[in-house]
């Protein structure tokens, strides 16, 4: 019986993540819950298991008394006597309970209990375990593809959970297939006792992940990344910084030849990684994040918490992206949430059409007209908005010339209103 408690023991700490001193408590609990349950009453009981010989005992401990008023608890001094010779009034009798006694129902209710508390003991073991790596890479092998394109992922033992929408679009798994993945959720039922490890191989923390365990500066803590923007299967913009001016950040991630980056775009199925030289200045870290577009100049309007950014002509569907992938991923990595992107040709031909129009507004000349198109005001309606203060910061324009302006270009937009008006009667 000691070699089969031993080796039902070894064979569930082989197969679950259960550590072997937890096994053996929840195995004595469920023994002692089904004696007490078999012999009935309130019985002092005690379950002893050695774990190198593989003996347990249930040993059951009663007063020593002259006359028993308890009998689940006492035995009379003559009783005590059959076991041990010499015993008092008041010693504590210790015997030893057959195994045989718990019966076919006890042996079920002491199944019952270890399945029950095995199953809660794993749970909390996983749920533990899995909660320390969240956000963390974990490797495993798939294990079976769902009807709506999930996997279940074999992570050692443990099922995690990769749904459709967190693979990278278009790849493709088989059963058995190596598969690494970020954790980003675990959860646990405690009814049940099921624990839920939700993976991720779209997030933006897996390319950090990935980063991370290529470049070991990232590690030692001589590059830093500061932001990752991403779309998965189509475009990563990640910005990097080193404060060690002998340490290239970008260098590093990119690795000798290349390297480095390109294990990472493999294992990201040939997603494009633009990797950036973080900036404090926000002009010119913009201007990176529009990589692999060439800028002209970035101009920031604070009011508006917007940036414009003018590129040459050739540039202008490349700083965009296809469909706005490339535009989208610099607003997400800066945090500037507007961006607009111009060519110089509709630069210049804003600047002629305003030009113009500013030109009928009064005391405004052709040097004035370029002050007022350089401050960010594009338009007459943007002018009649603008307040007699804002229009003062124009070199060239007093407070009383401002304010003729303003009234001038409301006069404007009243009159292109009416003529609009009468045109559609």
């Amino acid at each position: 019986m000691g070699f089969e408690i031993k080796s039902m023991i070894d064979q569930i700490e082989k197969e679950k993540k259960i550590k072997r001193k937890d096994i053996i408590e929840v195995l004595k609990e469920a023994i002692l819950k089904a004696v007490e349950k078999s012999l009935g009453g309130k019985r002092d009981i005690e379950v002893y298991y050695d774990d190198d010989t593989g003996n347990l005992e249930i040993i059951e401990k009663k007063v020593v008394v002259k006359e028993v008023q308890s009998p689940d608890r006492e035995i009379s001094v003559e009783e005590a006597k059959k076991y041990v010779s010499e015993v008092k009034e008041g010693d504590i009798l210790e015997l030893r309970v057959d195994r045989k006694q718990l019966g076919r129902i006890g042996a079920h209710i002491a199944k019952d209990i270890i399945i029950d508390r095995l199953t809660k003991v794993e749970a909390d073991t996983i749920y533990n375990e899995y909660t320390k790596k969240l956000w963390q890479i974990v490797e495993g092998k798939v294990k079976k593809i769902d009807k709506d394109g999930s996997i279940i992922v074999d992570l050692s033992g443990v099922e995690g959970l990769l749904k459709a929408d967190e693979l990278i679009p278009k790849e493709k798994f088989r059963p058995n297939d190596d598969i690494k993945a970020v954790v980003i959720s675990v959860t646990k039922d405690e009814k049940k006792s099921i624990v839920k490890v939700l993976l991720s191989r779209t997030h933006p923390e897996f390319v950090r992940r990935l980063f991370e365990r290529q470049v070991s500066e990232i590690g030692e803590g001589k590059v830093e990344i500061k932001g990752i923007a991403r779309e998965p299967g189509v475009r990563t913009k990640i910005a990097v910084y080193s404060a060690d001016p002998d340490v290239d950040p970008v260098g590093a991630c990119v690795g000798m030849k290349g390297a480095r980056v390109q294990s990472i775009v493999q294992e990201l199925r040939g997603e494009k990684i633009d990797i950036i030289p973080w900036s404090q200045d926000p002009q010119k870290f913009v201007a990176r994040a529009l990589s692999p577009a060439h800028i002209s100049r970035v101009t920031v309007y604070e009011d508006e918490k917007m940036m414009e950014v003018v590129v040459p002509d050739d540039q202008h569907s490349l700083a965009i992206g296809k469909k706005g992938h490339n535009v989208r991923l610099a607003k997400k990595l800066t945090g500037w949430d507007k961006i607009q992107i111009r060519s110089e040709s509709e630069i210049e031909k804003m600047k002629k059409e305003a030009y113009e129009k500013f030109g009928k507004l009064p005391g405004v000349g052709q040097k004035t007209a370029e002050f007022i198109f350089t401050s960010g005001y594009n338009s007459i309606m943007e002018i009649a908005k603008a307040s007699v203060e804002d229009l003062t910061k124009i070199p060239g324009i007093t407070k009383k010339e401002a304010e003729e302006i303003i009234k001038a270009a409301k006069e404007m937009i009243e009159g292109e209103s009416q003529k609009s008006g009468e045109g559609k009667s």
